[in-house]
């Protein structure tokens, strides 16, 4: 073998030296890699375990916010006030379905007219109003006879009575339940609310305690809303007790009425305010006294039967008319005086035009839709009022707000 060249040597030793290094170095950058990626995967599951760690702990409920009373009397009067002007509108629309009876009435007794205008100029009728001008004779007999035959014929007074009386009790029947309905619907929305509502509005728990909670607030706001609305409120309207308001409407309207007609004043008594029964012949008979003279003591030469009959209907429908839609004179007159009370620089004025009001309201004279119309006014302030109070007892606010309602109007 010939021996290498020592440069050549050298160069074999070097070239097995880098490819050694080479590899060395390949090695290495393998080992740096697979470490990098196995801290890369370890520091990706503690950020993924952290960020689970953070949901869960997100999840889990935590302590219920704490309850601001104004907020949840402030919604629940939100919702309790949308269902007052249905309330107020219904009430209103009662007024009439009440009313109507009595125009039926009167529609079905006007077929006893022509019989009892044939009683009256009868022989018997006549010779009863000839009896009643003798000296000794009683100078009431006449007019007995005539409200004895308008009752046969007719009606009797105590039935008018009893149809005004029905009439009040009537509305006032559709009140209650227009109130009812009010009252479960407001609770009923209520109960959508945060359950946390039956904390702060504790009477909402049950139908009763929030019926019971409403008249004892009802009975609380009258002084008030009777300063506030300029208008005196009974006690018998913030009870609602039928047979007492229905009593004493009915004689209020009816006296008035018949003074309207020409009573006389002796044949109204002093107890007429308390009583129908004291008007002595009664009202029947009141309406018809001069028709049935003076027809049948001028007529001659012909059967007055007609005449009489058709004066009796007309005057029937005049007494219709008083019973319900008041005295067309006094309602002039009231609206007159109403607007000097609400609207003449003179304070004096003003004052003295209100008690003039208060006079001719309470006079019986504005009718009986009048009456259910003050009634209606009455209740729907006091509604709103009594509501208002309740739902917002500590509200700031609604202690210094008016009640909307306020603005009904008591004019016919």
């Amino acid at each position: 073998m010939t021996p290498q060249p020592p440069n050549e040597k050298n160069d074999k030793l070097l070239a097995i030296l880098a490819i050694a290094l080479s590899l060395a170095a390949g090695v290495l950058v393998y080992q740096l890699a697979s470490r990098y990626s196995d801290m890369a995967s370890t520091q990706t599951i503690e950020v993924a375990g952290t960020k689970s760690a953070a949901a869960t702990a997100t999840s889990e409920p935590g302590p219920a916010p704490p309850i601001d009373p104004a907020i949840i009397r402030r919604q629940a009067w939100d919702r309790i006030s949308r269902h007052l002007a249905p309330a107020d509108v219904a009430s209103a629309v009662a007024i009439q379905e009440s009313l109507r009876p009595i125009a039926q009435f009167f529609e079905e007794r006007r077929t006893g007219v022509r019989p009892f205008a044939e009683e009256v100029l009868s022989f018997n009728g006549k010779w009863q109003y000839i009896r009643g001008k003798l000296p000794t004779a009683d100078d009431k007999r006449h007019m007995k006879f005539l409200d004895q035959s308008f009752s046969k014929h007719v009606f009797e007074s105590a039935e008018l009575r009893a149809l005004l009386e029905a009439s009040v009790t009537e509305y006032l029947t559709r009140l209650k339940a227009i109130e009812n309905r009010l009252l479960l619907d407001c609770r009923a929305d209520i109960q959508q609310l945060d359950i946390q509502a039956s904390e702060v509005l504790l009477a909402m728990q049950t139908d009763a305690t929030f019926a019971a909670e409403y008249q004892r607030m009802l009975a609380s706001v009258v002084k008030e809303v009777a300063q506030d609305a300029k208008f005196g409120v009974s006690r018998e309207v913030v009870s609602l007790i039928a047979g007492e308001i229905a009593a004493v409407v009915a004689v209020r309207v009816g006296v008035a009425v018949a003074t309207k007609l020409g009573v006389d004043a002796g044949i109204l008594g002093a107890g007429a305010a308390s009583s129908w029964a004291t008007l002595g012949i009664g009202l029947a008979a009141a309406i018809v006294i001069d028709v049935a003279l003076e027809w049948a003591m001028k007529a001659a030469g012909h059967d007055p039967v007609d005449d009489v009959a058709k004066k009796v209907d007309e005057t029937l429908g005049q007494l219709q008319t008083l019973l319900v839609d008041g005295d067309p004179a006094a309602l002039q007159d009231y609206q007159t005086i109403k607007h000097m009370a609400e609207n003449d620089t003179s304070e004096m004025v003003r004052d003295k035009s209100r008690q003039a009001v208060q006079v001719i309201e309470n006079s019986g004279s504005l009718g009986l839709q009048f009456e259910l119309q003050r009634i209606h006014t009455q209740r729907c302030i006091l509604r709103d009022a009594a509501l208002r109070k309740m739902i917002l007892a500590d509200d700031e606010q609604a202690a210094t707000a008016k009640p909307e309602s306020t603005q009904h109007s008591l004019s016919p």
